[in-house]
Protein backbone atom coordinates (compact mmCIF):
# COMPACT_ATOMS: atom_id res chain seq x y z
CA UNK A 1 0.00 0.00 0.00
CA UNK A 2 1.14 3.54 -0.83
CA UNK A 3 -0.30 5.95 1.73
CA UNK A 4 -0.77 9.68 1.03
CA UNK A 5 -1.62 11.52 4.25
CA UNK A 6 -3.25 14.99 4.27
CA UNK A 7 -3.62 14.90 0.50
CA UNK A 8 -5.77 18.04 0.13
CA UNK A 9 -6.46 18.57 -3.57
CA UNK A 10 -3.33 16.66 -4.65
CA UNK A 11 -4.97 13.27 -5.10
CA UNK A 12 -2.34 10.78 -6.26
CA UNK A 13 -3.48 7.98 -8.64
CA UNK A 14 -2.68 4.52 -7.34
CA UNK A 15 -2.28 5.78 -3.78
CA UNK A 16 -4.54 5.53 -0.74
CA UNK A 17 -5.32 9.21 -0.20
CA UNK A 18 -6.40 10.39 3.25
CA UNK A 19 -7.57 13.79 4.48
CA UNK A 20 -9.74 15.28 7.21
CA UNK A 21 -11.78 17.15 4.58
CA UNK A 22 -11.85 14.92 1.46
CA UNK A 23 -11.89 16.70 -1.89
CA UNK A 24 -13.02 13.57 -3.77
CA UNK A 25 -15.14 10.51 -3.11
CA UNK A 26 -12.08 8.23 -3.32
CA UNK A 27 -10.36 9.98 -0.42
CA UNK A 28 -10.61 8.37 3.04
CA UNK A 29 -11.80 10.76 5.74
CA UNK A 30 -9.59 10.57 8.86
CA UNK A 31 -8.34 12.83 11.63
CA UNK A 32 -4.55 12.41 11.38
CA UNK A 33 -4.05 13.46 14.98
CA UNK A 34 -5.69 10.17 15.98
CA UNK A 35 -4.58 6.56 15.29
CA UNK A 36 -4.45 5.81 11.58
CA UNK A 37 -7.17 3.39 10.34
CA UNK A 38 -4.72 0.85 8.84
CA UNK A 39 -3.15 -2.35 10.08
CA UNK A 40 0.33 -2.13 11.61
CA UNK A 41 3.05 -3.19 9.18
CA UNK A 42 0.76 -2.94 6.14
CA UNK A 43 2.16 0.12 4.31
CA UNK A 44 5.07 0.21 1.83
CA UNK A 45 5.56 3.98 1.55
CA UNK A 46 4.07 7.09 3.16
CA UNK A 47 3.99 10.61 1.70
CA UNK A 48 2.83 13.70 3.58
CA UNK A 49 3.20 17.21 2.17
CA UNK A 50 2.90 20.21 4.49
CA UNK A 51 0.84 18.70 7.26
CA UNK A 52 2.79 18.33 10.52
CA UNK A 53 3.24 22.10 10.86
CA UNK A 54 -0.54 22.43 11.25
CA UNK A 55 -0.69 20.41 14.49
CA UNK A 56 0.98 20.98 17.87
CA UNK A 57 4.40 19.47 18.44
CA UNK A 58 3.16 16.67 20.71
CA UNK A 59 0.57 15.66 18.12
CA UNK A 60 3.27 15.71 15.43
CA UNK A 61 5.36 13.24 17.44
CA UNK A 62 2.30 10.99 17.76
CA UNK A 63 1.64 11.27 14.02
CA UNK A 64 5.20 10.25 13.12
CA UNK A 65 4.95 7.40 15.63
CA UNK A 66 1.76 6.19 13.91
CA UNK A 67 3.53 6.28 10.54
CA UNK A 68 6.31 4.15 11.99
CA UNK A 69 3.82 1.55 13.22
CA UNK A 70 1.93 1.34 9.92
CA UNK A 71 5.02 0.95 7.73
CA UNK A 72 6.38 -2.45 6.88
CA UNK A 73 9.99 -3.16 7.96
CA UNK A 74 12.12 -1.45 5.34
CA UNK A 75 9.25 0.89 4.37
CA UNK A 76 10.03 4.53 3.59
CA UNK A 77 8.40 7.82 4.54
CA UNK A 78 8.72 11.22 2.83
CA UNK A 79 7.59 14.39 4.61
CA UNK A 80 7.85 18.04 3.62
CA UNK A 81 7.33 21.07 5.87
CA UNK A 82 8.21 24.80 5.82
CA UNK A 83 11.72 25.59 7.00
CA UNK A 84 11.78 27.78 10.11
CA UNK A 85 15.49 28.50 9.64
CA UNK A 86 14.79 29.91 6.17
CA UNK A 87 11.89 32.03 7.41
CA UNK A 88 13.88 33.55 10.27
CA UNK A 89 16.87 34.14 7.98
CA UNK A 90 14.65 36.04 5.59
CA UNK A 91 13.33 38.03 8.57
CA UNK A 92 16.90 38.88 9.57
CA UNK A 93 17.71 40.09 6.04
CA UNK A 94 14.39 41.85 5.58
CA UNK A 95 13.75 39.89 2.36
CA UNK A 96 9.98 39.74 1.91
CA UNK A 97 9.48 38.63 -1.68
CA UNK A 98 10.55 34.97 -1.63
CA UNK A 99 7.01 33.56 -1.45
CA UNK A 100 5.50 35.36 -4.43
CA UNK A 101 5.22 32.08 -6.34
CA UNK A 102 2.33 31.18 -4.00
CA UNK A 103 0.81 34.65 -4.33
CA UNK A 104 1.84 35.85 -0.89
CA UNK A 105 4.22 38.70 -0.20
CA UNK A 106 4.27 40.21 3.31
CA UNK A 107 4.54 43.97 3.46
CA UNK A 108 6.93 44.02 6.43
CA UNK A 109 9.41 41.77 8.20
CA UNK A 110 6.97 41.37 11.09
CA UNK A 111 4.25 40.24 8.68
CA UNK A 112 6.63 37.58 7.37
CA UNK A 113 6.76 35.90 10.76
CA UNK A 114 3.28 36.59 12.07
CA UNK A 115 1.38 35.88 8.87
CA UNK A 116 3.72 33.06 7.95
CA UNK A 117 2.93 31.36 11.25
CA UNK A 118 -0.78 32.07 11.54
CA UNK A 119 -2.22 32.91 8.11
CA UNK A 120 -2.09 29.26 6.98
CA UNK A 121 -2.85 27.79 10.41
CA UNK A 122 0.70 26.79 11.27
CA UNK A 123 1.02 25.53 14.84
CA UNK A 124 4.72 24.63 14.90
CA UNK A 125 7.48 25.25 12.36
CA UNK A 126 10.60 23.10 12.29
CA UNK A 127 14.25 23.43 11.47
CA UNK A 128 16.22 20.44 10.24
CA UNK A 129 17.74 19.35 13.61
CA UNK A 130 14.33 19.43 15.31
CA UNK A 131 12.55 17.31 12.73
CA UNK A 132 15.47 14.89 12.42
CA UNK A 133 15.42 14.40 16.19
CA UNK A 134 11.69 13.68 16.05
CA UNK A 135 12.11 10.94 13.44
CA UNK A 136 15.12 9.43 15.19
CA UNK A 137 13.24 9.32 18.49
CA UNK A 138 10.32 7.52 16.83
CA UNK A 139 12.69 4.79 15.63
CA UNK A 140 13.41 5.74 12.01
CA UNK A 141 16.85 5.22 10.47
CA UNK A 142 18.60 6.39 7.30
CA UNK A 143 17.16 9.88 7.87
CA UNK A 144 18.19 12.28 5.11
CA UNK A 145 17.21 15.56 3.48
CA UNK A 146 16.00 15.31 -0.09
CA UNK A 147 15.67 17.71 -3.01
CA UNK A 148 12.31 18.95 -4.21
CA UNK A 149 10.77 16.38 -6.56
CA UNK A 150 13.67 13.91 -6.24
CA UNK A 151 14.00 10.68 -4.32
CA UNK A 152 16.21 7.59 -4.39
CA UNK A 153 12.97 5.57 -4.16
CA UNK A 154 10.99 5.51 -7.39
CA UNK A 155 7.62 5.51 -5.60
CA UNK A 156 8.50 8.81 -3.88
CA UNK A 157 9.78 10.64 -6.98
CA UNK A 158 8.09 13.73 -8.43
CA UNK A 159 5.29 13.95 -5.86
CA UNK A 160 5.46 17.62 -4.77
CA UNK A 161 2.41 19.65 -5.79
CA UNK A 162 3.58 22.99 -4.36
CA UNK A 163 6.35 25.28 -5.66
CA UNK A 164 9.81 24.78 -4.20
CA UNK A 165 10.25 27.30 -1.38
CA UNK A 166 13.25 25.73 0.30
CA UNK A 167 11.18 23.40 2.49
CA UNK A 168 12.61 20.68 4.65
CA UNK A 169 11.98 17.48 2.67
CA UNK A 170 12.88 14.43 4.68
CA UNK A 171 12.98 10.72 3.94
CA UNK A 172 13.55 7.93 6.42
CA UNK A 173 13.27 4.16 6.73
CA UNK A 174 11.75 1.80 9.24
CA UNK A 175 14.50 -0.68 10.19
CA UNK A 176 14.24 -4.15 8.68
CA UNK A 177 14.64 -5.47 12.18
CA UNK A 178 15.46 -4.12 15.58
CA UNK A 179 18.16 -5.71 17.66
CA UNK A 180 16.72 -7.56 20.63
CA UNK A 181 19.29 -5.75 22.75
CA UNK A 182 21.00 -2.68 21.27
CA UNK A 183 24.75 -2.42 21.93
CA UNK A 184 25.91 -0.29 24.82
CA UNK A 185 28.46 1.56 22.65
CA UNK A 186 28.43 2.64 19.03
CA UNK A 187 31.91 3.37 17.68
CA UNK A 188 31.55 5.82 14.78
CA UNK A 189 34.40 5.94 12.28
CA UNK A 190 34.48 8.28 9.30
CA UNK A 191 37.12 6.99 6.89
CA UNK A 192 38.89 8.62 3.97
CA UNK A 193 42.00 7.39 2.12
CA UNK A 194 43.45 5.57 5.12
CA UNK A 195 44.02 2.19 3.52
CA UNK A 196 47.32 1.80 5.38
CA UNK A 197 45.87 2.60 8.81
CA UNK A 198 42.18 1.66 9.01
CA UNK A 199 42.97 -1.98 9.76
CA UNK A 200 44.90 -1.02 12.89
CA UNK A 201 42.05 1.31 13.83
CA UNK A 202 39.48 -1.49 13.59
CA UNK A 203 41.75 -3.95 15.41
CA UNK A 204 42.11 -1.50 18.30
CA UNK A 205 38.33 -1.53 18.74
CA UNK A 206 37.89 -5.27 18.27
CA UNK A 207 40.59 -5.90 20.90
CA UNK A 208 38.86 -3.83 23.60
CA UNK A 209 38.35 -5.36 27.04
CA UNK A 210 34.74 -4.11 26.74
CA UNK A 211 33.00 -5.96 23.91
CA UNK A 212 29.35 -4.78 23.86
CA UNK A 213 29.66 -2.48 20.86
CA UNK A 214 28.93 -1.95 17.18
CA UNK A 215 31.25 -0.24 14.70
CA UNK A 216 29.69 2.14 12.16
CA UNK A 217 32.15 2.95 9.38
CA UNK A 218 31.18 5.51 6.76
CA UNK A 219 33.72 5.70 3.97
CA UNK A 220 33.75 9.22 2.59
CA UNK A 221 34.33 8.38 -1.09
CA UNK A 222 37.91 7.13 -0.64
CA UNK A 223 39.97 6.87 -3.83
CA UNK A 224 42.14 4.09 -2.37
CA UNK A 225 41.19 0.68 -0.92
CA UNK A 226 40.13 1.95 2.51
CA UNK A 227 36.55 0.68 2.14
CA UNK A 228 37.76 -2.66 0.79
CA UNK A 229 39.96 -3.16 3.86
CA UNK A 230 36.95 -2.52 6.10
CA UNK A 231 34.76 -4.86 4.00
CA UNK A 232 37.32 -7.65 4.42
CA UNK A 233 36.49 -7.93 8.12
CA UNK A 234 33.85 -10.56 8.89
CA UNK A 235 32.83 -9.43 12.38
CA UNK A 236 29.04 -8.75 12.09
CA UNK A 237 29.36 -5.79 14.46
CA UNK A 238 31.16 -3.83 11.71
CA UNK A 239 28.64 -2.00 9.51
CA UNK A 240 30.10 -0.27 6.45
CA UNK A 241 28.48 2.38 4.31
CA UNK A 242 30.20 3.91 1.29
CA UNK A 243 29.65 7.42 -0.05
CA UNK A 244 29.99 7.50 -3.82
CA UNK A 245 31.63 10.94 -3.65
CA UNK A 246 33.69 12.70 -1.01
CA UNK A 247 31.45 14.92 1.11
CA UNK A 248 33.57 15.82 4.13
CA UNK A 249 34.38 14.49 7.59
CA UNK A 250 31.26 15.94 9.24
CA UNK A 251 28.97 14.24 6.73
CA UNK A 252 30.64 10.89 7.35
CA UNK A 253 30.59 11.26 11.13
CA UNK A 254 26.96 12.41 11.20
CA UNK A 255 25.98 9.48 8.98
CA UNK A 256 27.53 7.04 11.43
CA UNK A 257 25.76 8.66 14.37
CA UNK A 258 22.44 8.52 12.53
CA UNK A 259 22.91 4.78 11.90
CA UNK A 260 24.01 4.01 15.44
CA UNK A 261 21.93 2.30 18.13
CA UNK A 262 24.15 2.47 21.22
CA UNK A 263 23.47 4.25 24.49
CA UNK A 264 26.96 5.76 24.28
CA UNK A 265 28.79 6.93 21.15
CA UNK A 266 32.56 6.92 20.64
CA UNK A 267 34.10 8.92 17.80
CA UNK A 268 37.28 7.54 16.20
CA UNK A 269 39.30 8.71 13.21
CA UNK A 270 40.25 6.03 10.71
CA UNK A 271 43.98 6.57 11.39
CA UNK A 272 43.83 6.68 15.21
CA UNK A 273 43.61 3.82 17.72
CA UNK A 274 41.97 3.01 21.04
CA UNK A 275 44.07 1.64 23.90
CA UNK A 276 42.73 -1.71 25.17
CA UNK A 277 40.82 -0.43 28.25
CA UNK A 278 39.46 2.73 26.65
CA UNK A 279 35.81 1.77 26.32
CA UNK A 280 35.63 -0.17 29.59
CA UNK A 281 36.96 2.69 31.69
CA UNK A 282 34.79 5.33 30.04
CA UNK A 283 31.60 3.24 30.09
CA UNK A 284 32.13 2.54 33.80
CA UNK A 285 32.61 6.26 34.42
CA UNK A 286 29.46 7.37 32.58
CA UNK A 287 27.43 4.60 34.21
CA UNK A 288 28.55 5.88 37.61
CA UNK A 289 28.10 9.60 36.83
CA UNK A 290 24.71 10.29 35.18
CA UNK A 291 25.27 14.04 35.63
CA UNK A 292 28.15 13.97 33.13
CA UNK A 293 27.30 14.15 29.42
CA UNK A 294 30.63 13.11 27.92
CA UNK A 295 34.00 11.83 29.05
CA UNK A 296 37.36 12.53 27.40
CA UNK A 297 40.93 11.35 27.92
CA UNK A 298 44.53 12.19 27.03
CA UNK A 299 46.13 11.06 23.75
CA UNK A 300 49.48 9.41 23.11
CA UNK A 301 50.97 10.68 19.87
CA UNK A 302 52.30 8.22 17.27
CA UNK A 303 53.86 8.61 13.82
CA UNK A 304 52.87 7.07 10.46
CA UNK A 305 54.53 3.78 11.45
CA UNK A 306 52.60 3.58 14.72
CA UNK A 307 55.69 4.40 16.78
CA UNK A 308 55.38 6.53 19.89
CA UNK A 309 56.77 10.04 19.44
CA UNK A 310 59.62 11.13 21.74
CA UNK A 311 58.68 12.80 25.03
CA UNK A 312 59.56 16.28 23.77
CA UNK A 313 57.20 15.91 20.82
CA UNK A 314 54.52 14.39 23.07
CA UNK A 315 54.56 17.57 25.14
CA UNK A 316 54.40 19.76 22.03
CA UNK A 317 51.70 17.81 20.22
CA UNK A 318 49.51 16.65 23.11
CA UNK A 319 50.17 19.27 25.78
CA UNK A 320 47.03 21.24 24.89
CA UNK A 321 44.85 18.22 25.76
CA UNK A 322 46.34 17.73 29.24
CA UNK A 323 43.56 19.43 31.16
CA UNK A 324 42.25 19.19 34.69
CA UNK A 325 38.52 19.17 35.36
CA UNK A 326 36.25 22.18 35.87
CA UNK A 327 32.62 23.09 36.32
CA UNK A 328 30.56 24.04 33.24
CA UNK A 329 31.18 27.79 33.42
CA UNK A 330 34.91 27.27 33.93
CA UNK A 331 35.06 24.90 30.96
CA UNK A 332 33.23 27.40 28.76
CA UNK A 333 35.61 30.17 29.78
CA UNK A 334 38.56 27.92 28.95
CA UNK A 335 37.06 27.03 25.58
CA UNK A 336 36.52 30.72 24.86
CA UNK A 337 40.28 30.88 24.41
CA UNK A 338 40.71 27.75 22.24
CA UNK A 339 39.79 24.10 21.91
CA UNK A 340 41.54 21.84 24.40
CA UNK A 341 39.49 18.61 24.19
CA UNK A 342 40.65 15.57 22.22
CA UNK A 343 37.86 14.58 19.85
CA UNK A 344 38.79 10.90 19.20
CA UNK A 345 39.02 10.32 22.96
CA UNK A 346 35.35 11.14 23.61
CA UNK A 347 32.59 8.82 24.78
CA UNK A 348 29.31 10.75 24.75
CA UNK A 349 25.74 9.93 25.62
CA UNK A 350 23.46 9.53 22.62
CA UNK A 351 20.98 11.76 24.48
CA UNK A 352 23.48 14.63 24.21
CA UNK A 353 23.47 14.52 20.41
CA UNK A 354 19.66 14.37 20.55
CA UNK A 355 19.73 17.49 22.71
CA UNK A 356 22.30 19.67 20.94
CA UNK A 357 22.32 18.26 17.39
CA UNK A 358 25.06 16.80 15.21
CA UNK A 359 28.26 18.28 13.77
CA UNK A 360 28.07 21.33 11.50
CA UNK A 361 29.18 20.52 7.91
CA UNK A 362 29.91 24.25 7.47
CA UNK A 363 33.03 23.76 9.58
CA UNK A 364 35.92 21.77 8.17
CA UNK A 365 38.59 22.31 10.82
CA UNK A 366 36.67 23.06 14.03
CA UNK A 367 33.37 21.12 14.07
CA UNK A 368 34.31 19.33 17.29
CA UNK A 369 35.22 22.63 18.98
CA UNK A 370 31.79 24.05 18.16
CA UNK A 371 30.17 20.83 19.39
CA UNK A 372 31.86 21.05 22.80
CA UNK A 373 30.54 24.59 23.30
CA UNK A 374 26.99 23.44 22.53
CA UNK A 375 27.47 20.43 24.79
CA UNK A 376 28.76 22.44 27.75
CA UNK A 377 25.81 24.80 27.49
CA UNK A 378 23.54 21.90 28.55
CA UNK A 379 25.73 19.50 30.59
CA UNK A 380 29.15 19.07 32.18
CA UNK A 381 32.02 16.92 30.92
CA UNK A 382 34.93 15.05 32.48
CA UNK A 383 38.49 14.40 31.30
CA UNK A 384 39.98 11.13 32.54
CA UNK A 385 43.52 11.86 33.67
CA UNK A 386 45.19 9.13 31.60
CA UNK A 387 46.05 8.25 28.01
CA UNK A 388 43.38 6.11 26.39
CA UNK A 389 43.93 6.67 22.65
CA UNK A 390 46.79 6.76 20.18
CA UNK A 391 46.61 9.75 17.87
CA UNK A 392 48.55 9.65 14.60
CA UNK A 393 50.68 12.57 13.40
CA UNK A 394 51.84 12.75 9.79
CA UNK A 395 55.00 14.40 8.52
CA UNK A 396 54.71 17.47 6.34
CA UNK A 397 51.78 18.92 8.33
CA UNK A 398 49.26 17.03 6.17
CA UNK A 399 46.88 16.44 9.10
CA UNK A 400 43.66 18.43 8.93
CA UNK A 401 45.03 20.49 11.84
CA UNK A 402 48.46 20.88 10.23
CA UNK A 403 50.27 24.22 10.37
CA UNK A 404 49.86 25.14 6.68
CA UNK A 405 49.01 28.59 5.27
CA UNK A 406 45.65 27.46 3.86
CA UNK A 407 44.75 25.77 7.12
CA UNK A 408 45.78 28.78 9.24
CA UNK A 409 43.58 31.13 7.18
CA UNK A 410 40.62 28.78 7.39
CA UNK A 411 41.14 28.32 11.14
CA UNK A 412 40.97 32.08 11.75
CA UNK A 413 37.64 32.32 9.95
CA UNK A 414 36.11 29.20 11.50
CA UNK A 415 37.33 30.23 14.94
CA UNK A 416 35.47 33.54 14.65
CA UNK A 417 32.28 31.70 13.64
CA UNK A 418 32.56 29.19 16.49
CA UNK A 419 33.05 31.94 19.06
CA UNK A 420 29.64 33.37 18.18
CA UNK A 421 28.12 30.15 19.55
CA UNK A 422 28.89 31.55 23.03
CA UNK A 423 26.06 34.04 22.50
CA UNK A 424 23.58 31.25 23.24
CA UNK A 425 25.11 30.38 26.62
CA UNK A 426 22.38 30.28 29.33
CA UNK A 427 22.42 33.18 31.77
CA UNK A 428 23.22 30.97 34.76
CA UNK A 429 26.50 30.00 33.05
CA UNK A 430 27.21 33.30 31.27
CA UNK A 431 26.91 35.46 34.39
CA UNK A 432 29.76 33.83 36.36
CA UNK A 433 31.91 33.79 33.21
CA UNK A 434 31.49 37.49 32.49
CA UNK A 435 31.67 38.51 36.17
CA UNK A 436 35.05 36.84 36.49
CA UNK A 437 36.45 38.80 33.54
CA UNK A 438 34.63 42.12 33.11
CA UNK A 439 33.54 44.96 35.40
CA UNK A 440 29.79 44.72 34.81
CA UNK A 441 29.10 48.16 36.28
CA UNK A 442 30.19 49.65 32.93
CA UNK A 443 27.11 48.01 31.35
CA UNK A 444 24.59 49.16 33.94
CA UNK A 445 22.86 51.49 31.47
CA UNK A 446 22.48 48.81 28.77
CA UNK A 447 19.52 46.42 28.69
CA UNK A 448 18.46 45.37 25.19
CA UNK A 449 21.85 44.35 23.79
CA UNK A 450 23.83 43.79 26.95
CA UNK A 451 24.94 40.30 25.93
CA UNK A 452 26.39 41.59 22.66
CA UNK A 453 28.44 44.23 24.48
CA UNK A 454 29.63 41.77 27.11
CA UNK A 455 30.62 39.30 24.41
CA UNK A 456 32.59 41.96 22.52
CA UNK A 457 34.34 43.07 25.71
CA UNK A 458 35.27 39.47 26.49
CA UNK A 459 36.62 39.02 22.95
CA UNK A 460 38.83 42.08 23.30
CA UNK A 461 40.52 40.60 26.35
CA UNK A 462 41.99 37.83 24.19
CA UNK A 463 44.86 38.64 21.82
CA UNK A 464 43.41 36.90 18.79
CA UNK A 465 42.39 38.01 15.32
CA UNK A 466 39.46 35.58 15.42
CA UNK A 467 38.12 37.14 18.62
CA UNK A 468 38.22 40.62 17.09
CA UNK A 469 36.43 39.34 13.99
CA UNK A 470 33.78 37.67 16.17
CA UNK A 471 33.24 40.87 18.16
CA UNK A 472 32.75 42.86 14.96
CA UNK A 473 30.32 40.32 13.52
CA UNK A 474 28.19 40.27 16.66
CA UNK A 475 28.10 44.04 17.11
CA UNK A 476 27.52 44.51 13.38
CA UNK A 477 24.38 42.38 13.59
CA UNK A 478 22.72 44.79 16.03
CA UNK A 479 20.03 46.89 14.32
CA UNK A 480 18.56 49.32 16.81
CA UNK A 481 18.26 53.10 16.66
CA UNK A 482 17.56 53.75 20.34
CA UNK A 483 20.06 55.94 22.17
CA UNK A 484 20.64 53.16 24.66
CA UNK A 485 21.97 50.92 21.90
CA UNK A 486 23.23 53.26 19.21
CA UNK A 487 25.77 55.11 21.33
CA UNK A 488 27.70 52.19 22.91
CA UNK A 489 27.26 49.60 20.17
CA UNK A 490 27.80 51.73 17.10
CA UNK A 491 30.70 53.65 18.64
CA UNK A 492 32.56 50.49 19.55
CA UNK A 493 31.78 48.81 16.25
CA UNK A 494 32.97 51.79 14.24
CA UNK A 495 36.16 52.03 16.30
CA UNK A 496 36.84 48.37 15.64
CA UNK A 497 36.19 48.75 11.94
CA UNK A 498 38.77 51.55 11.62
CA UNK A 499 41.55 49.09 12.50
CA UNK A 500 41.59 47.53 9.05
CA UNK A 501 45.03 46.04 9.60
CA UNK A 502 43.58 44.15 12.56
CA UNK A 503 46.51 45.26 14.70
CA UNK A 504 45.81 43.86 18.13
CA UNK A 505 47.39 46.70 20.10
CA UNK A 506 44.76 49.10 18.81
CA UNK A 507 41.93 46.81 19.81
CA UNK A 508 43.16 46.24 23.35
CA UNK A 509 42.81 49.91 24.23
CA UNK A 510 39.19 49.84 23.05
CA UNK A 511 38.24 48.19 26.33
CA UNK A 512 38.13 51.70 27.79
CA UNK A 513 35.38 52.65 25.32
CA UNK A 514 32.93 50.34 27.09
CA UNK A 515 33.41 52.15 30.40
CA UNK A 516 33.11 55.58 28.79
CA UNK A 517 29.92 54.86 26.79
CA UNK A 518 26.85 56.61 28.19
Amino acid sequence: MKLHLACGTNILPGWTNVDLEPQAASVIRADLTRPLPFADGSVDVIYSEHFIEHIPKQAAYAFVGQCFQKLKPGGRIRVSTPNLARLTRQYEYGKTDSWRNILWAPETRADMVNEGMTFWGHKYLYDWPEIEKMFRKMGFVDISRQKWGNSSAEALNRLESRPDNGEIILEACKPLQRAAKPPVVSVVIGSYNHEAYVGATLDSVLNQTFQDFEILVTDDGSSDRTADVVASYTDPRIKLKRFEKNKGACWATNDGIRRSQGKYIAILNSDDEFMPHKLQKQVEFLDAHPEIGAVFAFPEMINEKGERLPDAEQATRAGLFIQGNRNQAEWLLRLFQSNCLCHPSVLIRRACYDKVGLYSPNLRSLPDYEMWIRLLQVTNIHVMQEKLIRMRVFSGEINESGNRPDQVRRMHWEFSQVLRRFMSTPDYLWTPIIKSQIDLSRFAQVVSFKRELEFAALCLRVQSLAHVMAAMQVLGSVSDESDETAIPVYQIYNDLATHLDYALSGHKQLLSVFAESK
